[in-house]
């Protein structure tokens, strides 16, 4: 009976994975330093982990060995983080930086506009987003929304606070 559950549990894990799992665009840069990360948290950072693990062990008692825990916490951690980072490539589709400027495609930076106002941002693979440096991923919902519009283009962008008219002003 148990051997049916986890059959039965593998068999819609599968299902799954095949039929909504994700592909996670990336540039070539992106994959680059992702595999970049993981070569070294697989060798070079396991390592050290490992080492401080056993360095710690010789301390004495385990139950009350914080430097030992910490250790482990660490150790859980980054193999938590090679397990994602491996999924990702695993999964992932390279797509390529576009010259032509005139329709947004990832890589460009879009002057847009909206309630008088103007801002620029850099469309970017979902790795490299960072709001605070106005890169926007192209899974993002204003991302997703300017991607192959092309200048004077006008969009509108559904948002938690509600519905934002923007206007493409300019593709660099």
């Amino acid at each position: 009976m148990i051997k049916m559950k986890a059959k039965s549990i593998s068999s819609v894990w599968l299902f799954f994975n095949k039929f909504f799992k994700k592909i996670m665009k990336l540039t070539r840069d992106s994959y680059t330093k992702l595999m970049q990360e993981l070569e070294k948290k697989k060798t070079t950072i396991r390592k050290e982990i490992s080492n401080k693990i056993r360095d710690t062990k010789e301390f004495g008692d385990l139950s009350e060995n914080t430097a030992y825990d910490n250790a482990r916490e660490q150790e859980a951690f980054n193999e938590g983080r090679i397990k994602e980072l491996e999924n990702i490539l695993r999964e992932a589709k390279i797509i390529t930086i576009n010259a032509d400027k005139s329709k947004v495609s990832i890589g460009d930076t879009v002057e847009l506009s909206y309630d008088n106002k103007k801002i620029e941002v850099i469309i970017v693979d979902s790795q490299q987003a960072n709001p605070e440096e106005k890169k926007i991923s192209i899974e993002s919902p204003l991302g997703k929304a300017i991607l192959k519009h092309k200048q004077g283009d006008i969009i509108d962008v559904e948002t938690p606070n509600g519905k934002i008219t923007y206007k493409v002003i300019k593709i660099k």
